[in-house]
């Protein structure tokens, strides 16, 4: 065996082995390799990104920006979107409509409804015609104040409940000239009673129209004058409550809420001549107070 020289470790073997290899190397192609489409994409193409809302607390959210000049038209998620429905009822137009339809032969056309005939207007509802007498057809002077600003929310939360008077009338020449004033007056009137503002000459009226039989009024002056016009026109008012007298140039503080001049002490003199009694409150709680004796105390000029 000495000397004995395997196969393969021959020099001829060994080269033609180096020469197979390569060859193999050569004959094995690589495999191919995939490639994506790489034309250009326009950028109409690309999706806009997904917004993920998240609610970190923060009153400002990177979710919700929103630039300062965009156009507001609603156009995202969440935006509040107005319907507005307008219907337009044509019931106006039918009867046009079916004159402008004709039925050939005219005997076979249907007979329309006769027209309806003119009514005279009704009398308002909840009238009542002048010379009807209700109850004893004599107004009820529940209570009479004169008050400068005639009323107000004393007079509407004490005096009208103690009055229990389902009518309040303000009594004025001037503020019946007064739209503005005369609006004030009527909601200001209390839940359940009416007020209204008329002329010293319509509550002459009043007091004869026997239709107020069942009327307990409380009658609202701003100066004694309007008063003593009224009762020398007949109002049946036998005691006034003299509640205050707005304080002007050339009066005299009477008390702290009554100011008056010689006309005034004049009109009640006159009254207190006619029968009329006195009440001088504040609100009915308070004690009551002898007018003339205020007035010879503060000695009005």
């Amino acid at each position: 065996m000495a000397g004995f020289t395997p196969l393969f470790f021959r020099p001829a073997h060994v080269g033609l082995l180096a020469a197979a290899v390569l060859s193999g190397c050569a004959l094995n192609n690589p495999p191919p390799v995939d490639i994506g489409n790489t034309a250009p994409v326009s950028a109409g193409q690309i999706a806009p990104p997904t917004q993920v809302v998240s609610n970190s607390g923060s009153l400002y959210q990177a979710s919700r920006y929103r630039p300062v000049f965009e156009n507001r038209r609603a156009r995202m998620v969440g935006d509040t979107v107005m319907v507005q429905i307008v219907e337009k009822v044509a019931a106006s137009i039918i009867k046009e409509a079916k004159d402008g339809v004709k039925v050939l032969p005219e005997e076979l056309q249907p007979a329309g409804a006769a027209p309806a005939t003119t009514a005279a207007p009704a009398a308002p509802q909840g009238s009542i015609p002048p010379g009807t007498v209700i109850g004893d057809g004599k107004i009820k002077i529940n209570l009479v104040r004169i008050d400068t600003r005639l009323l107000h929310g004393q007079v509407a939360t004490a005096w009208t409940p103690d009055s229990k008077a389902d009518r309040i009338i303000v009594v004025s020449d001037a503020v019946a000239k007064d739209d503005l004033r005369k609006q004030l007056i009527g909601q200001a009137a209390p839940n359940g009673v009416k007020a209204n503002v008329i002329p010293i000459s319509k509550m002459i009226e009043i007091a004869k129209d026997p239709r107020f039989g069942n009327t307990h009024a409380f009658l609202l002056f701003e100066n004694p004058q309007d008063v003593l016009a009224a009762v020398e026109g007949g109002v049946p008012i036998e005691s006034i409550n003299v509640g205050s007298m707005a304080h002007s140039t050339g009066k005299t503080m009477v008390n702290n809420v009554l100011s008056m001049d010689k006309d005034d002490v004049a009109c009640f003199e006159k009254l207190r001549d006619l029968g009329v009694e006195f009440d001088v409150r504040k609100v009915p709680n308070d004690s009551k107070k002898d007018l003339f004796d205020l007035i010879k105390k503060a000695n009005v000029q």
